[in-house]
């Protein structure tokens, strides 16, 4: 597999653009707004890139197709898009893709970007939501109750649901195996949190940007046992985009580019074991 290089960057501001806290836009204006950023780094033209990747939960269908042909990438040659989904890990999921296919010399050059609006009804943007879906918070006849851009399951059609297995309840569930198993501790799992914010409190696009310590994390509420309000992450709006080169096509734009030197892409199930319940 031959290197490949990050030769450009572009990201939006991450928040909620609902008209309120910051202006109103869709899913696709993020991810346009994200792709000019990267390209007008780069310096590339949009006829130069062969094949992009787009990762989005929240996101219509097709989300890629629509963000890039607004920008003319699709038109008038047309151009290979690829879209992923692959919960959180989904714009994770196009980079490696579009990593992989440089790597591999499917492409010389591609962009990978991610869009998500998880604030608003359906997060996609396309209007107002019909009334049929609207259906308060367990979906009425025939209807599916929406709230902050998520859907939720009809009572009764979903057991976890109904017990109250969200992703909050189901992740610190996760938590205390990882503590009873590896003998992880509060104070580890909260430097991480401690890490993150420091991080994004030197990224003037970042959701949060102040930092915290120990503490306070430790301190914050307990919103479902062992995690704590400061170690959980908001819903947000944003888009981000890079673009990616083989090294000779890289060297061609920069002198300076970023070698991917791995990525991967992975999940932690425990196959044929019976693990005891924890005390």
């Amino acid at each position: 597999m031959r290197k490949v290089y990050i030769i450009g960057a572009g990201m939006t501001r991450f928040g909620k653009y609902d008209g309120r806290h910051l202006p109103w836009k869709s899913t696709y204006e993020l991810g346009e707004e994200a792709c000019l950023m990267a390209m007008s780094e780069a310096g590339v033209e949009p006829g130069k890139i062969q094949a992009a990747y787009c990762g989005t939960v929240q996101g219509a269908a097709n989300c890629g197709q629509t963000i890039l042909d607004e920008l003319g990438l699709c038109s008038p040659k047309g151009m290979t898009v690829y879209n992923h989904e692959n919960a959180c890990a989904s714009s994770l999921t196009a980079f490696s893709q579009a990593w992989t296919d440089v790597g591999n010399g499917v492409y010389d050059l591609v962009m990978a970007l991610g869009a998500e609006k998880m604030t608003a009804l359906m997060g996609s943007g396309l209007g107002p939501v019909p009334k049929m879906l609207l259906g308060g918070s367990s979906g009425g006849e025939g209807g599916i109750g929406i709230v902050g851009g998520a859907l939720q399951v009809p009572e009764g059609k979903m057991f976890l649901a109904d017990v109250g297995m969200n992703f909050l309840a189901f992740f610190a569930m996760m938590t205390k195996r990882h503590m009873y198993e590896f003998g992880t501790t509060e104070e580890q799992l909260a430097m991480v949190s401690v890490k993150n914010h420091k991080h994004g409190a030197m990224n003037p696009y970042a959701s949060y940007q102040r930092e915290v310590t120990l503490e306070e994390v430790l301190n914050s509420p307990v919103l479902c046992d062992p995690v704590h309000l400061l170690e959980i992450c908001p819903n947000t709006d944003g888009g981000s985009a890079v673009i990616l080169a083989s090294e000779d096509v890289a060297r061609r734009y920069t002198t300076k580019p970023v070698e991917i030197r791995a990525c991967d892409v992975s999940g932690a199930l425990y196959k044929g074991k019976v693990y005891p319940n924890p005390s």
